[in-house]
This record gives structure tokens, sequence and C-alpha cells, in this order.
């Protein structure tokens, strides 16, 4: 039995995919049998979503919708859970008229963002994109910024980020391109929603990445511009490499000085490539190597740099289940795992431990080596296209309707 040490700095989960969208918290030891436990509380989600939770403090706070066949209505929620004892808080709900998307995708599959005292999410239908602004502790509304329709066959994927007191919004629209509209990357003002600037974007095949910041550049990936380093603070693009002809659904990572970056299509993705740059230098930005390997190559999980005794690695985990362990710098493949299961959700690494939930509902513990192996198993009995989350050693792991959380800290008593 390995000795709980979980680590109080990391209190905050405020994005996607956690700290600087990375999924990792380094300072984490814990059992993995200990999610084999009763989970420390559960909450039965209104409807459905894909959309992953996030946490602050005391509070947990994720996106669902319901859908009323025949009624013409989807009503969609963002609800805020007391992270100890699962109590509800507060919810607020936004009706929506239904629209087409993806079969796999739902109408709360963005996942919201906590700067300060506010929290933004976006809803984006044919009729409308639309960014809110909220008091995280009460709901009340704050401010709500409209920007146009949003024309996608498969619904939207990306999810907003904040910089510096800046909402980064992604609005870039394949449908909206092809009718002579321009699209766009966005910065609003955090306190008024006004936009400070606006960056063009042309669009090949509508992304789905979530920006993340590299040395305090803005990272973006589409097809169009492949990686581009963006300055946060103007909207200038200061370098941009290796547009893609596929389609960008994964977000990138980065591991020193190497952006990672996955394109696919079919449900397979077909290529990695890893972008060696130079933040202040468009001259040093340059693909430092190419991976062409199905299954491998993720389409739609983001892949997670993990440490082990040999020294950082890069994890892939492929939409079916193999999971890669390479060197970061090379691409070389170290080691594979294949696990059952379809993945839609993304892995996070806390310590020396892999977490992913596979489509099928599963939750997967492996370790963090170069042939990683399963620690445990658990069946959550519904689908799950989230990625898990964690802050002050509490694991959050959403499946289609409910909210679990795994007590990492130590075997205790489940929340009645």
């Amino acid at each position: 039995m390995l000795t709980v040490l979980p680590i109080d700095a990391a209190e905050n989960w405020s994005r996607f995919r956690g700290p600087n969208g990375q999924g990792t918290v380094d300072d984490v030891v814990f059992d993995p049998k200990i999610l084999t436990e009763p989970p420390l509380w559960t909450a039965k989600l209104p409807g459905v979503g894909a959309s992953s939770p996030i946490i602050d403090g005391d509070r947990v706070y994720i996106t669902s919708a319901t859908e009323y066949p025949g009624r013409n209505l989807v009503d969609h929620y963002v609800l805020c859970h007391d992270a100890t004892s699962g109590k509800s808080l507060w919810d607020r709900k936004e009706p929506l008229i239904p629209f087409k998307k993806h079969r796999l995708n739902t109408y709360a599959s963005t996942t919201p963002v906590i700067d300060g005292d506010r929290l933004f999410y976006s809803i984006a239908t044919p009729e409308e994109y639309v960014v809110f602004a909220v008091d995280k502790k009460t709901g009340q509304p704050l401010w709500t910024r409209k920007l146009g329709p949003f024309s996608s066959e498969n619904g939207i994927g990306y999810s907003l980020i904040v910089v510096d007191g800046l909402v980064i919004v992604p609005n870039e629209q394949k449908e909206k391109e092809q009718v002579g509209e321009e699209c766009e990357i966005l910065a609003l003002n955090a306190e008024t929603g006004e936009t400070v600037w606006r960056l063009p974007r042309k669009v090949l095949q509508t992304p789905a990445s979530t920006p993340c910041l590299h040395n305090g550049i803005l990272v973006t990936t589409s097809s169009a511009h492949g990686v581009s380093g963006i300055d946060p603070k103007t909207g200038t693009e200061i370098w941009s490499i290796r547009p893609m002809t596929l389609r960008v659904i994964s977000s990138p990572i980065f591991c020193d000085d190497l952006v990672f970056v996955a394109n696919g299509v079919g449900g397979v993705g077909r290529e990695m490539f890893a972008a060696k740059i130079c933040d202040e230098n468009v001259a040093a930005a340059e693909v430092a190597y190419e991976l062409k390997k199905p299954f491998v190559v993720p389409y739609v999980p983001t892949s997670v740099i993990g440490k082990t005794p040999m020294g950082k690695r890069l994890f892939t985990i492929g939409d079916f289940g193999d999971v890669t362990c390479l060197d970061p710098g090379t691409g070389n493949i170290l080691g594979t795992q294949n696990i059952e299961g379809v993945f839609y959700g993304s892995p996070i690494i806390l310590g020396n431990v892999m977490l992913v939930v596979s489509f099928e509902g599963v939750l997967y513990a492996l370790s963090v080596a170069e042939t990683p192996e399963v620690l445990c198993r658990v069946e959550l009995g519904e689908a799950s296209k989230a990625t898990p989350a964690y802050a002050d050693g509490r694991l959050f792991v959403r499946t289609d309707s409910q909210l679990f959380v795994f007590d990492l800290k130590m075997p205790k008593e489940p929340v009645q």
C-alpha cells in the first residue's frame, strides 16, 4: 500500500484538462486500488453531456443538457456542487432549439473555465454562438456576448480559456467560411465581454482543439494554420507552421520546446508531429519529426506528458485503446499496451498513475512507465466521453449523466 500524499497546491482545476490544459499534476502519490472503494459521492445530472468538470476551491462545476423529444426543446444547464458533500449549490438553465450535430456529440460538450470570481461558458447553436459570464458563487449573470450563428455539421468541440483577464474564444467554422463569412479567434474583456482583439482565421476543417500557453505565447491548432503562436495581449500571430489537411480534434500539449499536434479523419488519428518552437523567432519554428502510425496517433483524445525514472515521456491513447509510450524528443516508440474500449475522453496523469475513461464507462488506472500496465479498472455503469479532473486529493469523473467523486487521500465512508 502506497502512502497517500495529495498535494495542497493542486487545489484548482479551472479549465479543460486542468493547469494550462496539460492534464498533469506531478506530486501526487496514491494507491490506485482506492478507486475500487465506493465513491465519496455521486450526483445525477440533468440529461447528458460530454463536458468535463472543473474545480475551484470547495466547488465543482459542470454542464449538461436535457432534450425533450416531441417538444422541440433542449434545456442546457450549468451546475455547481459542493466538492466535499456533493450538495447542489446552484444551477442555471438556458433553453435551446434542437439542431443537427454528430451522433456522439451532445448539447453540453464544451467545458467551462473559471478566472477570479467569474465562470465563463459557451453555447453554440445554428441561431447563436453565445459566451456567458456568471458569478461563480451564485450563478448570477454578469454579461452575455452574442457572436452570430454557429454552423457545423458536428457541433462545437473547443472550450474557452482565460489569459490575463482575456477570455479567448475560438470561432472557426468551415460552414461559415464556405458562405463567404470570415472566421476568427476573439479575445473578450473578462470584466465586460467587449472585444479586445480579433484575429481573422481561414478554416479547412472545423477544429475542436482548445488552446494552451507556451512561455506566455498562446498556442492554437487547426487544419488551415497548423500550429500557431499568438501574442495573447494583442492577437498578433508570431509564427505559424505546418498546415494540415485533416481535422484537428485533440488539443496541443508541450514538452520543453516541443509542441505536439495530431490530426485525423474517420475516427482514426493519421498523423502526429512535434513542432520545435522558439516563441520570439518565427524562423526557429520548425517540424522536429512526424509520426504516421494509425492507432498510435490519437484522433479525439489529447495526449499527455508523464515523468518516469528514465525521464519525461509522451503518452498517447489511440481511439481504439492502444496506449503508447514514446520518447518525446525523437518520437521513438518505447512500449505499448492495449486496453479494452473506445476512447473519446483524454488521459490525465497524477504522479505516476495515468487515468482515462473509455466510452463504455470503464475508468482505467495505468502505470506511467515505458510499458504501461493496468493497475485497476472500475466499471462506472454508463458511457463517457469526458476527461477526468483532479483537485485537493479528489478525482472527479463524469459519465454521460453522472458525476463520480473519489477521495484519493484515504479510505472513507461515502457521503450519504
